[in-house]
């Protein structure tokens, strides 16, 4: 131990000289975009069914149990959910009052117009652009679209029927479609 009247002291600093120096050395980190569309909630506000990110990757929540607070720590939650692009199955443990992201998932219903030769499709949007770039599912919803395409194409020209919707979900630069109805475009 030091001597009495010799221990170092810790200079202190005022407000504005710190706020002068933190002006030359700012850095700028470039976010990622999919940054920009997640929020923030705890994890004991969350409920089935609802999306939340787990290892980076949006997933819809499948199930949620909570542990009662132990001797030594808070109360954990246990997450089971499905990724939503690849359907992967993630879990995961977080204390319930932790925060965990939420991500800002948008979907949109676009016409299937054709279907090209190497699995993708033609569709147009509500703003009536067309694009070429969505994949065919490689599931029993892709064997269904394009079985009701196929099918019903000579019929529908015919009769002037409904159109064959496609619901599309999309984050950050993942896009898929989940979902196929008929009826008309809004």
């Amino acid at each position: 131990m030091a001597a009495r009247g010799t221990e170092r002291r810790i200079p202190r600093y005022d407000t504005e000289a710190r706020i002068e120096e933190s002006e030359f050395n700012t850095t700028f980190v470039a976010m990622p975009e999919e940054a920009s569309s997640v929020n923030l909630v705890q994890v004991n506000s969350l409920k089935k069914g609802s999306p939340v990110m787990l290892r980076g990757r949006p997933c819809k929540l499948v199930d949620y149990t909570a542990s009662k607070p132990g001797k030594h720590g808070s109360a954990k939650a246990h997450l089971v959910a499905f990724d939503i692009f690849t359907d992967n199955k993630i879990e995961m443990i977080a204390a319930t009052k932790d925060k965990i992201s939420v991500p800002v998932v948008q979907r949109a219903e676009v016409v299937l117009m054709d279907i090209v030769e190497d699995q993708y499709l033609v569709v147009m949007q509500k703003d009536g652009s067309v694009r070429s770039d969505l994949k065919l599912p490689e599931n029993q919803l892709g064997d269904t679209i394009l079985k009701r395409f196929y099918n019903d194409k000579k019929k529908r020209v015919e009769e002037d029927d409904q159109e064959l919707l496609l619901t599309t979900l999309s984050w950050a630069d993942d896009e898929a479609i989940v979902a196929l109805r008929e009826g008309y475009a809004k």
